[in-house]
C-alpha cells in the first residue's frame, strides 16, 4: 500500500483544495496513556469524521456530588501522576461542547460504590456541529 503525503491527521485528506473526510466514527475511550494537555485536542477530531460520524466517548470526568468533588480536587495531583495525565476534575460535556461536538446522548454515573472519587464516568455519543 502507498502512502499519500497529503493525507492529514485523524484521516481528512485534501484533493483539489478541498478536504473531504473518511472516518466514519470515533471511539474515545480513556484506556490509552493521554500526555498532559492534549485531551481536550481530542475532541478536535470532528474535522476528520465523514459526514454523519459520530464520537462515542467514554470518560472520567467531574461529580455533580461537592463532596465527591472536593475529594476529586484533592487527589487530582495523584492522579495525574499515577496514571499519566489522568484529570478526574474534568467537565466532560463542556469539553465536548467546546470542541464542536452537540451531545447527541449523555449518560453519566459512578462505576464503583468506593472509592467515588475516582469513579465517576460519562458515556455518550456526540456528532460535530455543522460547518458552514
Amino acid at each position: 500500500m502507498r502512502s499519500n503525503p497529503t493525507r492529514g491527521y485523524f484521516g481528512a485528506q485534501k484533493s483539489n483544495g478541498a478536504e473531504r473526510s473518511w472516518i466514519p466514527s470515533f471511539l474515545d475511550f480513556p484506556a490509552e496513556p493521554i500526555p498532559p494537555g492534549k485531551r481536550e485536542r481530542r475532541y478536535s477530531m470532528g474535522r476528520g469524521l465523514r459526514p454523519g460520524g459520530k464520537l462515542i466517548l467514554f470518560e472520567d470526568g467531574l461529580s455533580p456530588d461537592p463532596q465527591v468533588r472536593r475529594w476529586q480536587e484533592r487527589l487530582e495531583p495523584l492522579f495525574r501522576w499515577a496514571f499519566e495525565g489522568c484529570h478526574a476534575t474534568r467537565d466532560i460535556p463542556s469539553l465536548i461542547g467546546e470542541g464542536g461536538f452537540n451531545i447527541e446522548q449523555m449518560d453519566a454515573g459512578y462505576f464503583a460504590p468506593f472509592p467515588k472519587s475516582p469513579s465517576y464516568c460519562w458515556w455518550g455519543i456526540a456528532v460535530p456541529e455543522l460547518r458552514k
